[in-house]
Order: structure tokens, then C-alpha cells, then sequence
């Protein structure tokens, strides 16, 4: 399809090519024909609902790995937390206990929030 048209084909080739991209132009400029965009807008609402029905997009394997490694986190957090309680009521809320400062440096690395430290020791 790449072959150079040459003599009166050509022209009338080229003249046909150009009445049929200025008319398409004229209907596009008087909102009568609709553009490349709304065309896809209404195609592909038929398409997002099929492929939302589907469920095989990114977000469902974010998802679970999400809940896994949230699952993971808050068994840890649990276990830091406990361990702080246990430190705590053994020696009655005593920062200087070595038994508790290693747990709570124990809850700091497993990132447990400081509001969390905090209402362990005093439990």
C-alpha cells in the first residue's frame, strides 16, 4: 500500500485524501461529528465494567499482600506489647528495669507507635 501514486490518479488521489480530512475537520469544529476522546469515553465504559467484573487488575495482588503483611504487623505489635505489660507489672512501671527497657527497645524495633509503649507500661 506504500506504492508513490503517480500522473491523474494521483491527483485526484491527493484532492479525494484532502476534501475527505477538510470536510472531517469542518464537522469536528461545528461539535456535529465527536472528537477521539468522546468516543472512547463511551466505548470503554462498556470495557471498565467487564473488566472490573474480571478481577485479575493490580490492585487485587496489592491487596493481599497488604492484609498478609498487615496480619504479620499486628501479631508482632500484639507480642510487643504483651512482653511490655509483663516487663511492666513485674517491676511496677520502674523505667530503670532492664527487663523493660529491653522490651520497649524490642516494641521500637517492630516500629509499635509510642502511644502504644506508653499504655502498655501503664496497664
Amino acid at each position: 500500500m506504500n506504492a508513490i501514486l503517480t500522473g491523474p490518479l494521483a491527483l485526484a488521489s491527493r484532492r479525494l485524501h484532502c476534501w475527505r480530512y477538510m470536510s472531517a475537520v469542518a464537522l469536528h469544529n461545528n461539535n456535529l461529528m465527536p472528537s477521539r476522546r468522546q468516543q472512547n469515553q463511551n466505548n470503554n465504559h462498556n470495557l471498565q465494567i467487564s473488566r472490573h467484573m474480571a478481577g485479575h487488575n493490580k490492585w487485587s495482588k496489592i491487596k493481599r499482600k497488604k492484609a498478609a503483611n498487615d496480619v504479620a504487623r499486628a501479631r508482632d505489635h500484639t507480642k510487643a506489647a504483651r512482653a511490655i505489660e509483663v516487663a511492666s507489672r513485674s517491676c511496677q512501671g520502674d523505667m530503670a528495669d532492664i527487663s523493660l527497657q529491653s522490651a520497649v527497645a524490642a516494641a521500637r524495633a517492630v516500629q509499635l507507635p509510642k502511644e502504644r509503649i506508653e499504655k502498655a507500661i501503664e496497664r
